[in-house]
């Protein structure tokens, strides 16, 4: 996916790390941009983005695409697209769980169809499509970046126009190990920032 200054790309590719060399992957059923994406049970999930609606104009979509088989070599196919509606420049994270049918995914802030940045957190049920609210960003956030911590929290840091904040979702400090997790605020970053990505390192650390 994405675009080359001439259109929207629906081609995929993927970095052999053992021989460093690029090699094609199977395309997206539609070609998009600034989508969100993650990895559910071994299959690449791509959420969301702007698609080329004809006349040089772009819109934000709800579609969603799933690309499954031995070491991705499958093919996308479409999946329900968001209840939640069109969004753009989120970011899904995988949940933890393995009893749903087709698996289930976090999708946290990004734009609405509207350019609107948002602070909703929904968890996606990828069988149907259905996005049940869960508790939300204590600011509103495109283009973030979040990661999955080892210990199951959710850290999330900058994104437009919350820049330098960071927050993390987890349990309440001190309450019952069943209690519902709620955001909490983090240090701020020295730095404004975002269009930013962001990973959990092997010692634990988000970088």
């Amino acid at each position: 996916g994405g675009c080359d200054g001439s259109g929207l790309l629906s081609e995929m590719w993927r970095l052999d790390l053992a021989t460093l060399q690029w090699g094609p992957m199977p395309a997206l059923v539609t070609a998009r941009y600034r989508y969100a994406f993650c990895t559910v049970r071994g299959a690449l999930v791509v959420l969301g983005g702007y698609i080329d609606v004809g006349e040089d104009d772009d819109e934000s979509t709800p579609r969603v695409e799933i690309l499954s088989g031995e070491a991705g070599d499958g093919v996308f196919t479409s999946l329900p697209p968001l209840s939640c509606g069109r969004i753009a420049d989120a970011v899904a994270i995988a949940g933890e769980e393995s009893t749903s049918a087709a698996g289930q995914v976090l999708l946290l802030g990004g734009f609405d169809e509207q350019g609107v940045a948002l602070s909703t957190v929904h968890l996606v049920d990828l069988a149907t499509g259905t996005c049940t609210p869960q508790p939300a960003l204590s600011y509103v956030r495109g283009n973030l970046s979040a990661a999955r911590l080892p210990d199951g929290r959710i850290v999330c840091a900058g994104g437009y126009p919350a820049e330098p904040s960071s927050e993390v979702l987890g349990p309440p400090g001190g309450g019952a190990s069943n209690a519902a997790w709620t955001w909490t605020q983090l240090p701020a970053m020295n730095v404004w920032r975002h269009n930013c990505c962001g990973c959990v390192m092997s010692n634990g650390c988000f970088a």
